[in-house]
């Protein structure tokens, strides 16, 4: 039914209602209209319903009003107008990135042209001596375990640098699952580098004895926070991602698992990644280029104290998305974070737009949202409108939709070919 006739229905039923001396249309909005929902109800009457007046007298009342109601209503109560809302208004605030946040490089890292240097800005020299120090402690306990002293020597700044640089080229040469020894190979099967930086030995045992962490106070520090032995580190890397780069207008928030077999209280299992065991952890990226600009370690319960969190979605994605509050982005998740509350929250108090799937257990969505709907020939979507948040809900089409559009768009080129050919012979 097109608007013009639904505006014509109604203005018909308001004035057979205005004679009966009840205007149940008009007036304020009452708890039994809440419960109205879309009828998929189609009769001969509603194709045309001004060929006679009895044919629209005989529609039952509960038919007739949902055709009229001009918004969805949620298992909560939550109201979602049919009606797009007017798009003649300026362009919204959340919508305009601002020069002083303007996407690109930020001035603390404009200096940097070539890869070492770009990487000096997120391992810098200082970072790395605290690397070294908390190792050489670390030797200082076991080095009683070797006889033989020169096995356990102190490490330095340029020591580290090499062991970082030698992982780095084994994730270049895809060699992170190959076995240490192939790597130090000297039979022309390994790579020549690695022998030539340090030997297996050394290389093997400083592996060993990399801390991130003083060990001599860790446990004091473990008993409020799981994280104690790479927290200062971590947050270090995290805060210089955010200095040296602002992010473009969209950005996206999931989780990642990095692959850990070892012990640890908060490993992860999740059966479809890729591998399963190892820590997980919320990040915010760069839509556009890949860019990291927030992580978060999932460690499960903390204990009681300044790094207990709160490790609902609702919450996760408000502290990732803290570097980037009040300048304008938009913000893309799935629908493990995807909720109402959340997007308006983001819109309220941090000026960002939300995109996302939304889990049909919210009970924001309407039941016309959530049920099983036939497939039709064509893909079609069903829209709700709660101020400046709008839901969709699209029904595929059938399983052959796209292969016979695509044929008949075919036999129609053809036939324009043959009758372009025709009148060129006619000619």
């Amino acid at each position: 039914m097109d608007k013009k006739t639904e505006d014509q229905l109604l203005k018909w039923y308001d004035n057979l209602e205005s004679d009966q001396g009840e205007d149940i249309l008009g007036g304020q909005e009452t708890d039994e209209e809440d419960d109205l929902h879309i009828s998929d109800h189609d009769s001969a009457s509603e194709e045309d319903p001004f060929e006679e007046n009895e044919a629209i007298m005989n529609i039952p009342d509960d038919i007739f009003l949902s055709n009229f109601v001009r918004h969805y209503v949620g298992r909560d109560g939550t109201k979602w107008n049919k009606d797009r809302p007017s798009q003649n208004v300026r362009t919204p605030k959340h919508n305009k990135v601002t020069d002083r946040h303007k996407p690109g490089v930020r001035p603390e890292a404009k200096h940097a042209k070539a890869p070492l240097e770009s990487l000096s800005l997120f391992l810098s020299n200082d970072l790395l001596q605290k690397i070294v120090d908390y190792s050489n402690i670390y030797i200082d306990k076991i080095k009683r375990q070797y006889s033989r002293g020169r096995d356990a020597l102190h490490t330095n700044l340029h020591e580290i640098k090499a062991v970082i640089g030698l992982l780095y080229l084994a994730g270049v040469a895809k060699s992170s699952h190959v076995n240490i020894y192939d790597l130090w190979a000297t039979d022309g099967m390994g790579l020549d580098i690695f022998p030539a930086v340090m030997s297996i030995s050394r290389f093997k045992f400083l592996m060993r004895c990399l801390r991130f962490d003083n060990i001599l106070d860790r446990q004091e520090r473990k008993l409020e926070d799981k994280l104690a032995p790479v927290r200062d580190m971590f947050e270090d890397f995290v805060q210089k991602c955010q200095n040296m780069y602002t992010v473009s207008e969209n950005v996206t928030t999931d989780e990642m698992l990095e692959a850990f077999r070892g012990r640890c209280g908060f490993r992860q299992y999740i059966k479809n990644k890729p591998a399963r065991y190892g820590i997980k952890i919320f990040a915010m990226v760069d839509s556009k280029n890949l860019y990291t600009s927030n992580l978060e370690i999932y460690a499960d319960k903390q204990p009681p104290g300044p790094y207990y969190l709160d490790n609902s979605a609702f919450e996760v994605v408000k502290r990732l998305v803290f570097p980037i509050s009040g300048i304008g982005r938009n913000v893309t998740m799935d629908n493990w974070f995807t909720s109402v509350p959340l997007s308006e929250e983001l819109m309220k108090n941090h000026n960002l737009t939300m995109v996302g799937t939304i889990r049909k257990n919210k009970r924001e969505i309407p039941v016309e949202f959530c049920s099983k709907k036939k497939k039709s020939e064509i893909p079609c979507n069903t829209f709700g409108f709660k101020n400046y948040i709008t839901l969709v809900s699209h029904t595929s089409p059938k399983k052959n939709w796209f292969y016979y559009s695509r044929q008949c768009t075919m036999m129609m080129k053809l036939l324009l070919t043959t009758t372009r050919q025709k009148a060129l012979l006619m000619l």
